[in-house]
């Protein structure tokens, strides 16, 4: 891997969330940027194109299928991975990759440290060979 330091933008209208994650992924030494909607979030994304994008999919002005959908479909950011990152659970697994367009996917509340090992994955390149990811939650993290 390049000493370039991998890029990451954190899409989740719940601060707490956005935040902790943030914090996580700058603790290991990624840049990392934060939006509370969806209208950020493809500001964010079009100025500097990050390698990872965390996307929720309930968010205020754009929500993440429109967002997901905006960065598909333009050629400059194709290359985006894009990970939701969701409290939306069952239909979403059947059917969430003609859905949402997105590289892969998981489920709130989510273990941290399978969080960062998906995007350690995700920002070295290539997609995840799983795409859902379905661990167990930390029990030490709370549940909303």
């Amino acid at each position: 891997m390049s000493s370039r330091k991998r890029k990451v933008v954190v899409a989740d209208d719940e601060y707490v969330i956005s935040r902790c994650v943030a914090f996580m992924l700058k603790k290991e030494g990624f840049e990392c940027r934060t939006a509370g909607d969806g209208e950020t979030a493809l500001a964010l994304v079009r100025e500097d194109p990050p390698d990872v994008l965390i996307l929720d999919l309930d968010m205020p002005k754009k929500n993440g299928f429109e967002v997901c959908a905006a960065v598909r479909s333009d050629p400059s950011l194709a290359h985006i991975h894009v990970l939701v990152l969701t409290a939306k659970g069952q239909p979403m697994q059947r059917d969430w990759r003609s859905r949402i367009q997105a590289d892969s996917f998981m489920l709130k509340p989510f273990d941290p440290r399978a969080l960062l090992r998906h995007v350690q994955e995700m920002a070295g390149g290539e997609a995840p060979v799983t795409a859902a990811v379905e661990e167990e939650p930390d029990p030490a993290m709370p549940r909303r």
